[in-house]
């Protein structure tokens, strides 16, 4: 009985050298917690038609959360793989965000280190397999997806004073948001519609991989194939009754949809010329169909000319005034967080 004992215990400690590399975590301690917050934080996981308010972040909207524990001494073990969290309480100021929950319950370990990161929307956001605590890999095609991708990083010591504290889950932009609008000139009375709108040449696919644990800017974590199709972000009115009224007013507008597209310089290509194409319609009679080119630089406050980009977590408004003859494009830069307008004038004979 001694000798099968023994060598019981020779295969079972056998068995826990051979675990690939990978550590088992200690004692558990306080279950593990998240609070979701951001600056300027608004959500639209679906059509992008809706942006809301800044600071507010709705209840019931899930994200993803990668976690990854580690040693000093080396070694690692993923505690979260695409565990859905989802807020459900209002804002919290004593956790720096809103409430959060999750199921099951994970535990923090007595040692070692942590990193998450989180990926919203859940529902949408297409993350591959590759992604851990460390790095965030997810593509992104403006042909099938549109919707408001948003990341968050945060690490923890448990050598830290508030190592067991909610983890709060700062979340930051990575795509740009784009929208046009229209109105028709001054003293024009012509009954125009809307009929339809694309965008053309514009980079339309990419590669979002993110493993910076600082603030940088998060446009230097996408990568890019140089496909520019000539039609995405399509709208066309199925019927007379669905065309869009082109009134006086930009604010009197109400066919806008923001359309969530992959940061990317409009002025990197000398084959391409980013554009709009739109067709409009007075009264009932035929649409008359337009091609604007969009602007590929703008002058900032210095005077000094620089290239136009779409850069993430910034909101872009190219607001076309319709009148006999000529088409005046204006663009607004906004960023989520802020309010100040830096508008560039462009006139297209």
């Amino acid at each position: 009985m001694k000798k099968i004992t023994a060598i019981l215990l020779a295969c079972t400690a056998l068995l826990a050298s051979c675990h690939h590399g990978r550590i088992a975590v200690d004692a558990p301690g306080d279950a593990i917690l998240f609070s979701a917050g951001g600056s300027g934080l608004q959500v639209e996981a679906k059509s992008g038609s809706t942006l809301l308010e800044p600071g507010t972040f709705l209840d019931g909207d899930g994200f993803l959360v990668y976690g990854t524990w580690s040693l000093d001494e080396g070694g690692s073990a993923e505690i979260f793989r695409e565990q859905e969290v989802t807020a459900t309480g209002g804002y919290d100021s004593s956790i720096g965000g809103y409430e959060c929950e999750y199921s099951p319950v994970k535990y923090w370990s007595k040692t070692g280190s942590y990193d998450f990161r989180a990926v919203f929307p859940s529902s949408a956001a297409r993350v591959l397999s590759a992604s851990s605590g460390k790095t965030i890999v997810a593509g992104y095609s403006m042909h099938m997806e549109d919707y408001d991708l948003m990341v968050a990083y945060a690490s923890r010591s448990m050598n830290d004073a508030d190592a067991t504290d909610p983890v709060p889950l700062i979340f930051r932009h990575a795509t740009a948001a784009v929208r046009f609008m229209f109105c028709k000139g001054e003293g024009v009375s012509i009954n125009y519609f809307l009929n339809s709108i694309s965008v053309g040449y514009i980079k339309t696919v990419g590669t979002f991989i993110w493993g910076a644990e600082d603030n940088s800017p998060l446009d230097d974590y996408w990568f890019t194939a140089d496909y520019r199709p000539d039609s995405v972000l399509e709208w066309e009115a199925a019927a007379a009754e669905d065309r869009i009224p082109i009134y006086q007013k930009y604010s009197e507008y109400t066919g806008y949809q923001w359309h969530y597209v992959i940061p990317q310089s409009l002025a990197d290509s000398d084959s391409y010329n980013p554009c709009v194409t739109f067709s409009v319609t007075i009264d009932d009679g035929a649409p008359v169909y337009t091609t604007i080119d969009l602007p590929t630089t703008y002058t900032d406050e210095g005077g000094i000319v620089r290239d136009a980009e779409w850069e993430a977590g910034k909101l872009y408004t190219y607001k076309i005034q319709i009148q006999p003859g000529d088409a005046q494009v204006v663009v607004e830069v906004t960023p989520w967080d802020k309010y100040k307008v830096a508008i560039d004038n462009m006139i297209f004979n």
